[in-house]
């Protein structure tokens, strides 16, 4: 496996092009030394021949005359020479004429004689070269000479040139690593760009970076080609970063819807679930007291339906932004839906402190909202339920805080209930009503009772009121005050309003069969006088009897009047018109009586049994029947007193002028067999007399 270096590119490039200079200085340095050796060699060889050529001219002489003096002068002249270091002249028959040794050169061997007279030879040894020439005159040998000359010249002079090489080299490798580094360096830069915005693509993220080309080249062509590449990328990472930005939207949407409300901004139901389930199911250790609180709006309903769903939006709003600045930051704010809100309260909280912030919300929420140009007013009804005094789980804590709620609106609204054991039982009960109450009328589970009325001056039965009985299969009988509120706020009160209206109808047809001059009167809610729909329905019922106008009364209280009076005035015309009459039942204990008789067309005033019981001990009750009865002779409506207990009250109301009356010393509400049985009797009773 090849071994992956840690130099660069720049590094190898130099380090190559610096290794490639000194082997070709170290191959021409080695050829210039062997070159300048070979030919100083030979020039020194050259040297030595001319040399031993003139020496041997020159001592021609002395060797034909065997002068040894001439032999000795003439070699001696070689002093001159410190590159000669030894000389001797030969004759022909070896022996040595004369010689010549330089001075300061150690005794050594002397020259050999016996390659004297040999033929022309050269000896070379590591220091000296030695020359031996044979002398010739006219053609015949007479002698010889041996000439030995120094080396060291020539080894001088190569080891300068060696030393002058090396310091040329080493110059010239410097300057030639420099000349590299320029050379790697421009080849490089493009790379090394490159590198550096691969690099910076890398920690930045920035596909919109892009390289220089400088030339066309392979490196040109790598950046064109890293250049088209990053626009791919550039390309890629937009609508990579667009699709993202789409998913992240749609994330925090889908969020958004998942864990708040769109209306108010608050955390909605899935929200309060988690939160709540987190506060309560908390380690050991972390368990803290915790409080859930139950906000249900009173009157939402009425402005949603009159002002319509924006406004009713508008006022959630606000709702939500008063909740906002009654709690605490850390606690959690939300709307469950429609106009119910809830409040997680954690960090060990005490019943004190919740009470104080239940009152505190109720104030908030009291005063009055301003709606574009409507200013409206809002109560809340709340419900608390604590951790762990009330309930060990979510589901249970939820659930008591619900019914401490509907408390809060049993006891009249705008106020706050506590959780209590024996509110549960109440809550459980009526919850059970509820749901039975819509399986009632299929079950056939209601019946109505009839409660007669007499004419007060001759106690002539002259019709019933009509009253609504349950009889459940397992509570037994259930009263109307227990089960008519909840058939309103459930607007069950409507269907079974008209089966009444209904049933009474039928009834009454029968029973003018045995005396004609009978009439009913039966209750009407506030919730049917606020459907056009429901009067609809009601007048097509009595169009669809045989009865004729004027026999059927429909009884109102004061409270069915309050909202959205000119719709319920055009309403009550309209059952007027249809030949209903209509009577104001409970007249003096609501909160404006006379205004109502003056603003509603009514045909007659029903006497609170409230004044009818303290007619024997008390005789402002007789005063304020007396006034009463002289306003509906004034307005031309007809008179009744309900809740006659005795035959003294009796009689007092028939002195006063009431036209009639109703009571349980008169008469008890009875099924329709009794009341069968007692129109029969009534009906006989002139005959027999």
């Amino acid at each position: 496996m090849r071994k992956r270096t840690s130099q660069s590119i720049r590094q190898q490039l130099t380090t190559v092009g610096v290794f490639i200079t000194s082997l070709a200085l170290a191959v021409l340095m080695l050829g210039t030394l062997i070159y300048e050796t070979l030919s100083k060699h030979q020039l020194l060889v050259e040297a030595v021949q001319v040399s031993a050529d003139v020496l041997g001219r020159n001592s021609e002489a002395a060797i034909l005359f065997n002068d040894q003096r001439d032999a000795s002068e003439l070699l001696a002249s070689l002093e001159g020479d410190p590159n000669i270091l030894r000389a001797a002249i030969f004759l022909p028959d070896n022996t040595q004429l004369a010689d010549y040794k330089a001075q300061g050169l150690p005794d050594c061997q002397p020259i050999s004689s016996a390659t004297a007279n040999a033929a022309y030879s050269m000896q070379f040894s590591w220091c000296s070269i030695l020359l031996y020439k044979p002398i010739i005159l006219h053609g015949q040998t007479i002698g010889s000479l041996a000439l030995e000359h120094s080396l060291e010249p020539l080894r001088n002079s190569l080891i300068f040139d060696l030393l002058f090489s090396i310091a040329a080299i080493i110059i010239t490798l410097l300057l030639s690593q420099q000349i590299w580094k320029r050379v790697a360096r421009r080849i490089t830069s493009p790379l090394y760009h490159l590198s550096e915005l691969t690099q910076r693509v890398q920690h930045e993220q920035d596909f919109s970076l892009r390289a220089t080309i400088g030339a066309l080249d392979e490196v040109g062509k790598l950046a064109l080609n890293f250049n088209r590449m990053m626009g791919q990328l550039q390309r890629h990472d937009v609508r990579l970063k667009e699709e993202l930005g789409q998913r992240r939207n749609a994330e925090e949407r889908l969020n958004q819807l998942a864990y708040y409300d769109n209306v108010t901004g608050l955390n909605n139901r899935h929200h309060f679930k988690e939160q709540l389930k987190r506060a309560v199911n908390q380690p050991n250790k972390h368990k803290t007291k915790c409080a859930v609180l139950f906000i249900d709006l009173d009157g939402f309903k009425k402005i949603n339906d009159t002002l319509g769903h924006d406004m009713g939006d508008m006022l959630l709003c606000q709702v939500a932004q008063r909740l906002k600045k009654g709690v605490r930051e850390q606690d959690t704010i939300c709307r469950l839906g429609g106009d119910e809100f809830a409040i997680i309260v954690e960090h060990n909280v005490t019943l004190n402190q919740i009470e104080q912030l239940c009152e505190r919300l109720v104030k908030l929420m009291a005063p009055a909202y301003q709606l574009q140009d409507n200013r409206v007013f809002v109560t809340a009804s709340i419900g608390a339920s604590l951790y762990p005094e009330h309930a060990l789980n979510a589901e249970a804590l939820v659930k008591n805080a619900d019914i401490a709620m509907y408390e809060a609106k049993e006891n009249g609204k705008n106020g706050f209930c506590i959780f209590s054991p024996s509110t549960s039982a109440d809550i459980d009960t009526r919850f059970r009503v509820e749901n039975d109450l819509y399986d009632a009328l299929a079950a056939h589970q209601f019946q109505l009772h009839y409660q007669p009325l007499f004419n007060a001056n001759d106690r002539e039965l002259t019709g019933f009121e009509v009253l609504l009985r349950w009889h459940h299969p397992t509570l037994g009988c259930v009263s109307p005050a227990e089960f008519i509120s909840i058939a309103e706020d459930t607007e069950m009160i409507i269907p079974i309003g008209e089966w009444v209206l209904e049933q009474a109808i039928r009834q009454l047809q029968e029973w003018k069969h045995l005396k004609p001059n009978l009439k009913i009167s039966v209750n009407l809610s506030g919730y049917q006088l606020k459907s056009d729909a429901a009067i609809e329905r009601l007048i097509s019922i009595l169009h669809a009897s045989t009865i004729e106008p004027g026999n059927v009364e429909l009884e109102l209280t004061e409270g069915a009047l309050l909202d959205s009076a000119d719709q319920v005035r055009i309403r009550m015309q309209q059952l007027l018109s249809a030949g209903f009459l209509l009577s104001l039942d409970d007249f003096g204990t609501g909160y404006s009586s006379l205004s109502s008789l003056h603003t509603f067309p009514f045909t007659r005033i029903k006497i609170d049994r409230s004044f009818v019981a303290q007619l024997n001990s008390t005789p402002e009750s007789q005063a304020l029947i007396r006034a009463i009865i002289a306003i509906g002779e004034a307005l031309q409506l007809d008179i009744s007193a309900e809740g006659v207990e005795n035959e003294q009250q009796a009689r007092i109301l028939t002195a006063l002028g009431s036209g009639q009356v109703q009571g349980y010393y008169l008469g008890n509400p009875m099924p329709a067999e009794a009341t069968q049985t007692l129109i029969e009797q009534q009906a006989a009773a002139p005959s027999e007399s």
